[in-house]
């Protein structure tokens, strides 16, 4: 009930944007209209190798590199109208490995599947009711999402439901009210289940367009972290920011704002916090998107019997897509985070940084109309003082897709 009454008091106040961002990548605005198309369907087939499959020093005995095949059918489906808007992403894949994918785990399958649905249903010309939730399972850590864990820890059940009503006051001034429900979930078959949590959000948001390009908002939200291992804690977020239409094909944002966190056993701290972002969404041409985030997290505070209250991260990533020709495209982009651990309140766990780098770069060629090919890298430098697991991780892979 507490917690409760915390998050309705934290979140009742003021205001956030018309949708929290699913990735960090959709801080900046959306550009452009969203199109409608009939359902996709696409089948994919690749072969590839990973050097360090079990995510470890390459001193270790238990290092090994393995072959492996992957395969997923995916389905899309957009419906775009002036009154209710409706799209959907699904993939059911996988992979196979010659040698086990980790240290602790026994099967040589792995799960690689995600279902995403956005709504958005528009009562009137003032008041708009929008709803993105996805689910997935896998393995391979996504460092654009801020619940998400910093290493690769196994496989990992995500879901995220996002409900926003948007209210127009006047043609400047504009308010919204939002609950996001983030839930993260370990195998417990592959992994002592030490960083399963659940993250509730409440939040009101106040908007102020100044012109076509610029509007100015300001937000209070309240967040409860709930762990199966560890503290709890709960936050409140007072931030303002700004978003700006560079020119019609890009955009960006800038929040700033202050973070109290407050957990059991520990000082209540205030921290700073920051959200950045940056698209340009042009057909035919190079897209770009990036983000720039700071917050005091609640990923990973749980260890041996030790909680740390802090956990004060940044995260940074691009991507760029760039076509060479009208048949050949190239994909590259750089992603990492650093996570400073503090305030654990026991001389056996001190304060640390973890810090991962991760780079991807990758070739798409289109063969017809239905066919493409994909050829792609990625390397990963993984540094983890507070038990000594760094690791450099190398994957190749080519890919054969056809949509229908």
């Amino acid at each position: 009930m507490n917690s409760l009454r915390f998050v309705v008091l934290g979140g009742c106040c003021l205001g956030l944007p018309a949708v929290q961002a699913i990735s960090l990548f959709d801080t900046a605005p959306r550009v452009g209209l969203p199109e409608s198309y009939p359902v996709r369907w696409t089948l994919s087939l690749g072969v590839g190798y990973d050097d360090n499959v079990n995510t470890i020093n390459r001193s270790s005995k238990y290092h090994k590199g393995s072959w492996f095949v992957d395969y997923a059918l995916g389905s899309s489906y957009s419906d775009q109208d002036s009154m209710t808007s409706l799209a959907y992403q699904a993939r059911l894949g996988g992979s196979l490995y010659t040698q086990n994918e980790g240290s602790s785990r026994k099967d040589n399958a792995l799960d690689n599947s995600e279902l995403a649905v956005d709504l958005t249903h528009r009562f009137d010309s003032t008041l708009t009711y929008t709803t993105r939730n996805s689910i997935s399972y896998r393995d391979e850590t996504n460092y654009s999402l801020a619940l998400s864990a910093v290493d690769l820890d196994g496989t990992v059940f995500t879901c995220v439901s996002s409900h926003s009503l948007a209210k127009a006051w006047d043609p400047r001034w504009s308010s919204t009210t939002t609950f996001r429900y983030n839930g993260v979930f370990y195998s417990d078959m592959e992994r002592p289940s030490y960083d399963n949590r659940q993250y509730f959000n409440l939040s009101q948001a106040v908007s102020f367009r100044e012109n076509t390009r610029t509007s100015y908002i300001g937000t209070v939200r309240g967040q409860i972290v709930e762990r199966e291992w560890g503290n709890d804690n709960k936050s409140l977020y007072l931030t303002g920011g700004v978003d700006y239409s560079l020119s019609p094909v890009s955009s960006c944002n800038v929040t700033l704002g202050a973070q109290l966190k407050v957990q059991s056993g520990s000082d209540n701290m205030w921290t700073p916090t920051v959200n950045m972002g940056y698209n340009r969404t042009v057909a035919g041409r190079m897209n770009i998107n990036a983000y720039v985030a700071y917050s005091n997290e609640s990923v990973g505070t749980y260890y041996y019997h030790s909680n740390y209250a802090s956990n004060m991260c940044w995260r940074l990533g691009v991507r760029v897509t760039q076509p060479i020709t009208h048949v050949l495209s190239l994909h590259y982009g750089i992603s990492a985070v650093s996570s400073r651990y503090g305030d654990s309140g026991t001389e056996t766990a001190p304060a640390y940084t973890d810090k991962t780098y991760r780079l991807d770069a990758g070739l798409t060629l289109r063969h017809t109309s239905n066919i493409s090919s994909h050829v792609s890298y990625s390397f990963t430098d993984a540094r983890r003082p507070r038990n000594g697991w760094n690791y450099v991780r190398s994957i190749w892979k080519y890919s054969l897709k056809y949509t229908f």
